[in-house]
């Protein structure tokens, strides 16, 4: 999420795709397999196995001329329920590794620390934000004085606070950031933000 945090910027529904993803039943099916491995000799064979799968298929996928590669899709979906059937096994052989406190606690755990995470996420992309933004503001008024520049910066950060989606839907509208007075910078500042 860190190396994607301008997506954040981007996309109005960034968080609430990340928390549908956390809680999806994806997830579910994810945990259950991981939590009933095949034994130790499987599972050595069958890592490599899907990595070359994997990078076959997306061969399959970038290129045409690599179709003939297109049977090796019904030899992963084959490994996946292979694995879903060991899961399901697992599930009825023993039921209290799952449906038990531990179970429960290290399934919510990763959604739990997304969630937790997001924060951190928002006020990075937030604070990127701001950094762009000021970056061009300076580099837009070079002949401008530094405590005109430390003014209109202030004024954007009364103006917009927290909010990143206002922030960068303003910043968007307002490429040039140029002003002569403190009076220029109100009126730039105060801009009307058209959200789309």
């Amino acid at each position: 999420m860190v190396m994607n945090f301008d997506k954040a910027q981007k996309e109005q529904s960034f968080f609430q795709d990340v928390i549908k993803g956390t809680i999806a039943f994806a997830v579910v099916l994810e945990f259950l397999v991981g939590l009933y491995p095949f034994n130790l000799f499987i599972e050595f064979l069958l890592v490599p196995a899907l990595v070359l799968l994997g990078g076959m298929l997306a061969l399959v996928e970038a290129k045409q001329e690599f179709s003939a590669l297109k049977p090796f899709q019904f030899i992963l979906s084959f490994l996946g329920f292979l694995m879903l059937a060991q899961a399901v096994r697992g599930l009825f052989i023993q039921p209290d590794s799952f449906f038990s406190l531990d179970g429960l606690l290290s399934f919510l755990l990763p959604a739990v620390l997304t969630i937790l995470f997001l924060p951190f996420v928002y006020f990075f992309a937030l604070f990127a934000a701001y950094e762009t933004l000021f970056v061009r503001l300076e580099i837009q008024n070079r002949k401008t004085s530094a405590k005109l520049i430390g003014y209109a910066k202030r004024r954007i950060l009364v103006r917009f606070g927290i909010n990143l989606r206002k922030l960068t839907k303003w910043s968007k509208q307002n490429f040039h950031l140029r002003f002569e007075t403190k009076e220029s910078v109100k009126d730039l500042v105060n801009n009307r933000i058209i959200l789309g």
